[in-house]
Formats: C-alpha cells, sequence, structure tokens
C-alpha cells in the first residue's frame, strides 16, 4: 500500500492505522472553512465505520493533499479537512494521534471540533472501541497534487458545486487566496467575529430569528453587499457581488462589525434596533445606511421612526430630511403599522411635557391599546425597553455604570410564546378551590391583623375550617409558610366564604367595564399565564415571582410585568391582595411617564 508523499499528482490509499501512527502532520490553510460537522454527520460516521469487520474493508470518501514546504511528512488539507478532523477526535487516546496545524488560533478550532464531537463519543464510546480494532482495514483514498498546483484555487474548484458552502465560505476563501501578506489575520479577525455572532443576546439585536445559514457571519456579508432580499432566491447572491465588484469587502464587513458592537454596547441603541428588526419591518441594511449618514443623530432618528416622526429624520447637512421614498423604504414594503404616539396633536418640542400634554397622551393610550388591539405586545415590549432606558439616561451616571443596566432579552423573547394578561382576573375568579380561598383569607387577615374588629370575620372563617379535615391541612401549609401559630385560631364562628369574600373585597377592586384597559394588562409569556389560568391576583403574583427567581426553560419575567405584580408603581399601596383602582391609575401615569419621556428625547 503506497504511503503518502510518493509518487505526486498520482491517486493511492491509505489506512487509519498508517495515519494514527503519528508520523505525519496536517495543516488547515486559512482559506479553509471552519469545523462544520454536526451531531448528526459524526453519528452517521460511526455507524458506518461500526460494521467494519475483519473480513471486509471500508474506503473513505478522498482527501486531497499537498506537500507543505520541503517537509515530506507535513501536508495541506486541500479537501476533507471535515472527516479527517472528525475521525481524529473520535480517535483520540491521550494526545492527539494525528498532528493538526491551523496556523493560526489552533484552540479555537478544537474548541469547536469537541463541541461537535465530544457528546458523541462519549454516546458511542464501546462502538469506537470496536473501531479501533479494524483500523487497518478502513482506508481513505488520498490525491497528491503537484508541487506547483495552487491549493486554493483546486479548493474553489472542488467545493464551488457542493451544496454545503454558503457565500461567506466562498468569500472566505476567495479573501484569503488574494490576500496572501495579511491571509493569517484576516482569518484571526473573521474568527473573532463568527464567535461574537455565537452569542445570541448580541445577534438577536438586529435579527428577528435565527439565522437560517449555517454561519451567521452570511448575515453581515448580505448586508453590505444589499442583497438581502436576492439571497431568498439566490444563496450565493452575495458571494457573485463580492466577485462583480473591487471593493475592500471585508473592510466592509468589519465597519458593519464594528457598528454593532458600538450600538449593543450602548443599551439604548441595542433596546431601539431590537425594537424596530422585532416590531417593524424595517430592514437592517436601511438602517445601517441611517447610521452612515448620520452617526450623530443616529439614536434620536430611530427614537423619532419609532414615535412616528420619520420625515423629520435628520441626514447629511443640519437640517436635510429623508424623503418620503426613504421613509418607505426604512420601514420597507407593507411596514406594519407602529404604535404610533399622536405627537403632533399633544406634545409641543419643549424641554418639557405639560401635565395637559400628559393628559391628552394618556387619553390616547388608553383609547388606542385596549385587550384585543394586535399592537399591545408591541407597545408593552416598547414600555419595557422605555423604562429600562430611563435608567441610563441618568446624568450622575458614568457611562459604564450606565451601559451595565438589564437589557431586553430579544433572544429570549423570539423563542417563546406570549399572551396579554388580565392583572385582575377578565372574568371574576369564583374561588371555589379550597386552596385559593385559604390563601386569599390568611394573606388578607395579616394584611389586615392590626384591625381587630374588622378582622373578626376572617378569623372565625380560618378557625371554623381548620376543623374541616378538607381544609385543614392547606392551612396548616399556609401558616408554616408564613411562619404563624395556628393557636390564633381557636373560637370557631359560622361563616359563609362567599359573603366573607364581598365583604373584604370592598369598593377599592377596579371595576368591570375597566379590565380590558392597558392599565389592567401585562405582557406575560404563555406557559405561565395559562398555569395559572383565572387565579386571584396573590396566586398570580406569587407564580409569577417564582418564575422571575428560577427562570426554569427560558422563561422570563419583563421588568414591568414583575414591577406590576410586586406593586412597585403603586405610591400607596391599599392592598396586596387585590389590584385596586388605586394600582391601576398609578400604573398608568408610569406608563404615560414612560412614554412622555420617549417623546421628549425623539423631540429635542
Amino acid at each position: 500500500m503506497p504511503q503518502i508523499g510518493h509518487d505526486d499528482g498520482k491517486i493511492g490509499e491509505i489506512t487509519l492505522e498508517e495515519l494514527r501512527d503519528g508520523k505525519y502532520t496536517f495543516e488547515i490553510p486559512p482559506y479553509q472553512r471552519g469545523y462544520r460537522w454536526r451531531t448528526e454527520h459524526v453519528t452517521a460516521l460511526i455507524n458506518d465505520l461500526y460494521g467494519v469487520s475483519n473480513s471486509n474493508k471500508y474506503c473513505l470518501q478522498p482527501i486531497v493533499l499537498k506537500k507543505s514546504g520541503n517537509n515530506s511528512k507535513t501536508f495541506e488539507v486541500v479537501d476533507g479537512q471535515q472527516r479527517l478532523t472528525t475521525l481524529m477526535l473520535l480517535l483520540q487516546e491521550d494526545d492527539y494521534p494525528w498532528k493538526i496545524d491551523t496556523k493560526n488560533d489552533k484552540s479555537v478550532i478544537n474548541a469547536a471540533c469537541r463541541k461537535n464531537t465530544s457528546f458523541v463519543a462519549w454516546k458511542y464510546k464501546c462502538k469506537i472501541c470496536k473501531i479501533k480494532q479494524h483500523l487497518d482495514k478502513i482506508f481513505f483514498i488520498w490525491y497528491l497534487l503537484n508541487e506547483k498546483d495552487d491549493g486554493h484555487a483546486v479548493f474553489q474548484r472542488l467545493n464551488s458545486g457542493k451544496i454545503p458552502l454558503t457565500s461567506s465560505e466562498l468569500i472566505r476563501a476567495k479573501l484569503l487566496g488574494d490576500n496572501d501578506e495579511n491571509s493569517f489575520e484576516i482569518a484571526a479577525e473573521w474568527e473573532r467575529v463568527e464567535q461574537r455572532l455565537r452569542d445570541d443576546r448580541f445577534w438577536f439585536m438586529f435579527n428577528s430569528k435565527a439565522s437560517e445559514s449555517f454561519t451567521r457571519i452570511d448575515r453581515l456579508f448580505e448586508i453590505v453587499t444589499g442583497t438581502e432580499e436576492k439571497v431568498k432566491s439566490d444563496r450565493l447572491a452575495p458571494y457573485y457581488q463580492v466577485e462583480k465588484k473591487d471593493t475592500n469587502w471585508w473592510e466592509e464587513v468589519l465597519n458593519l462589525f464594528w457598528m454593532l458592537e458600538q450600538c449593543y454596547n450602548d443599551v439604548e441603541l441595542y433596546h431601539y434596533i431590537g425594537w424596530l428588526r422585532h416590531f417593524s419591518h424595517a430592514q437592517f441594511s436601511t438602517l445601517y445606511e441611517l447610521y452612515k449618514k448620520n452617526k450623530v443623530n443616529f439614536k434620536q432618528n430611530l427614537q423619532k421612526i419609532i414615535i412616528g416622526l420619520g420625515n423629520q429624520i435628520k441626514i447629511g447637512n443640519p437640517g436635510e430630511s429623508l424623503s418620503a421614498q426613504d421613509i418607505k423604504g426604512l420601514l420597507f414594503d407593507n411596514p406594519r403599522t407602529l404604535p404610533e404616539l399622536p405627537i403632533r396633536n399633544c406634545v409641543e418640542a419643549s424641554e418639557s411635557i405639560s401635565d395637559e400634554e400628559k393628559r391628552k397622551l394618556g387619553d390616547y393610550i388608553e383609547s388606542s391599546f385596549e385587550y384585543g388591539n394586535s399592537k399591545l405586545k408591541d407597545f408593552f415590549v416598547l414600555f419595557n425597553i422605555e423604562s429600562l432606558n430611563a435608567k441610563v439616561r441618568e446624568k450622575d451616571k458614568t457611562e459604564k455604570q450606565r451601559n451595565e443596566y438589564e437589557r431586553f432579552p430579544f433572544d429570549l423573547y423570539a423563542n417563546i410564546s406570549w399572551d396579554i394578561e388580565h392583572i385582575a382576573s377578565h372574568t371574576d375568579n369564583p374561588m371555589t378551590d379550597p386552596k385559593e380561598q385559604v390563601e386569599w383569607a390568611l394573606e388578607t387577615y395579616y394584611e389586615r391583623k392590626n384591625n381587630k374588629e374588622g378582622c373578626g370575620n376572617l378569623k372565625n372563617w380560618i378557625s371554623q375550617k381548620l376543623k374541616d379535615e378538607k381544609y385543614k391541612q392547606i392551612i396548616i401549609v399556609f401558616l408554616k409558610k408564613l411562619k404563624k401559630l395556628q393557636e390564633e385560631f381557636n373560637d370557631p364562628k359560622e361563616c359563609d366564604f362567599e359573603s366573607l369574600y364581598n365583604t373584604y373585597k370592598g369598593n377599592d377592586c377596579i371595576r368591570e367595564d375597566s379590565k380590558n384597559l392597558v392599565w389592567n394588562l401585562a405582557l406575560l409569556d404563555s406557559t405561565t399565564n395559562r398555569s395559572y389560568q383565572n387565579s386571584i391576583f396573590p396566586v398570580k403574583r406569587r407564580e409569577i415571582i417564582k418564575v422571575d427567581q428560577t427562570c426554569t426553560g427560558n422563561l422570563f419575567i419583563p421588568p414591568c410585568t414583575r414591577n406590576v405584580f410586586t406593586k412597585y408603581y403603586t405610591k400607596c399601596a391599599v392592598s396586596i391582595t387585590q389590584w385596586t383602582n388605586q394600582d391601576a391609575s398609578d400604573y398608568k401615569d408610569a406608563i404615560v411617564e414612560t412614554f412622555a419621556k420617549l417623546i421628549k428625547a425623539g423631540l429635542l
């Protein structure tokens, strides 16, 4: 069987046993794409090799090699590095039996390889042990290029027709092949960019869904080459654009990438870009053009778009505005109607917004965003991000401190189903569940305990139910949780729960005709919302706090929803056991104040 290194330009065979001897070093040149095999690819290879026995042979797909320099034992891998690297990882023992040199940051490449293969290798370790017994029966067909052959050119010819290759991988091969002097620098920069794009929090700032390509860096090339629409019909459109124009495309991508980093590090810009990308048809490429035209006013221009003043966007010289066609392009064809606020009708550009203007703003919000409005989710996410932005705008904070405030997680939002939740249940809870009756009675009792006369009926009902086995254990559990002694309740008197509830519900509860108003609504994930269904306020409050503390299954409670159920907005809480008119009024003030600040920021 021929050895690698003999007969340049000829085809031969070499077994895994021979490769495993450690005699050879394989270099992965910079123009090669990164390691891409997923779990299913590795599993399929293991299952194929597992069937090999002493009585048969198995031929792996070909590898194409080229001698590297004058060393007869070192080879550049032109084609087949995915299979070669996978086998190296699956068959490794204390150290790599084969040596692979990536010519750049080896640890990063190996980390990616390990991530894709370690679980599979552990899962199929018994099969791999058997495979190791027959390495002399498993062989590669290899083809050794002539020394004069251009490995990069051969790589492009071999891979240009393969479906798995993405546009960015072809561009990478072209860039690195055309820049011999800077190829290692570009390869290192490329790896850093790809590594950053793997961060979902960063990615979902400017994308409303996960990448449809295997490598997310394709998205950056689509933006800089202006091919966002073309890739829908031709996935290689960015590559063809790069081929056509003599432009430093990598520099363009790096400029875009550093713009994204800058926006991510500015919490307000992070929120505005994220909101526009998730709740409008604004193409990011157009937002990027807006950024390049006027970096200084970019943030304020985004605010103007969001509050419906796109015709006042500043570009270029002071006073220069976008045309009507520019605005149409900014929000693209058939844009979703944004939650426009009637700025021209109720708020004038000034250093402060008057109480009368806030009243008009509140009336507009109340009339425009009742339950059932299709824009309520858009509205509440905007309320959440502006509440977070308000902290950032404090002038007595350093830039570092301002940028450390909480970010709205667009990555989690995009992967969860959402509901608009009634704070006080839309339909009154009949409270037939003993657990809910007990929780309501105990919380109401301890809330009003100082008024002994007013709590008499509550105490009677709790004492009475302690003698009912159906209720006793429930009451004892809650008493232990509240660290109270059940001896307080030892004077039972007959008391009907319905009349008891009506007595203590009082006149503070939000009216039935107000339950569909925005002041009784909040954004909540569907799982949490539907888990407690038509529960009373204390039960909702407890479950929401529990989800917020545990973050189970990537669920999260939006900050403003958390504020509502902990009564953060309430200036003087009348009751913790129910959502009252006072709570709703204070919540309304908080919403109006938040949007008034956004309007002010966009106008000044």
